[in-house]
């Protein structure tokens, strides 16, 4: 029997895993050339990326994070990047931190949510099929589930990138 509340909670663990892995990556002190380098290679990167770059630059690590085990760890890392790259920006422009605290880009954005949304969806699933294999079961028995999930994770993010893309344009 599928627990609803029993995923239901696992998804907002996950998102809680997520952002306490993002909010690390904020507190990192960067030293100002590197600071520098992260900064314009993020501001050339948004000039240069569409709807479909930034969708595969989302759904990569997405997918990965659906991986038994290895998700987890694929989240807490591209977490914590994340919020390395927020650090790089705010060091080289202070005033950024007033106008966007750090919990604002993954919280009170659009596209923030739709990703949280989506990376929280496949990092508890990674959880859940992590914990089925240490107690010996088969997970194949949750491959419809899981494919599901991998459609609604690929919807939220295709709606993410298009969002993200229409503000970066605008």
């Amino acid at each position: 029997m599928y627990n609803i509340l029993l995923r239901l909670s696992v998804c907002i663990g996950a998102a809680l895993l997520f952002t306490g892995a993002y909010m690390l990556g904020t507190t990192q002190v960067i030293p100002m050339d590197e600071a520098q380098d992260i900064t314009d290679a993020v501001v050339t990167t948004f000039a240069e990326v569409d709807g479909r770059g930034i969708f595969l630059n989302n759904v990569v690590p997405a997918l990965l994070m659906f991986v038994p085990g290895v998700g987890i760890l694929t989240a807490l890392i591209s977490a914590a990047f994340t919020g390395h790259v927020y650090a790089a920006m705010v060091t080289v422009v202070p005033e950024l931190q007033d106008m966007y605290p750090p919990l604002s880009l993954l919280y009170a954005t659009p596209y923030g949510l739709l990703e949280l949304a989506a990376y929280s969806i496949a990092i508890s699933r990674s959880m859940l099929l992590t914990v089925s294999l240490l107690r010996g079961k088969n997970i194949l028995k949750e491959g419809k589930v899981t494919l599901s999930e991998i459609g609604l994770v690929v919807l939220l993010l295709v709606a993410g990138a298009l969002v993200e893309s229409y503000i970066l344009e605008t």
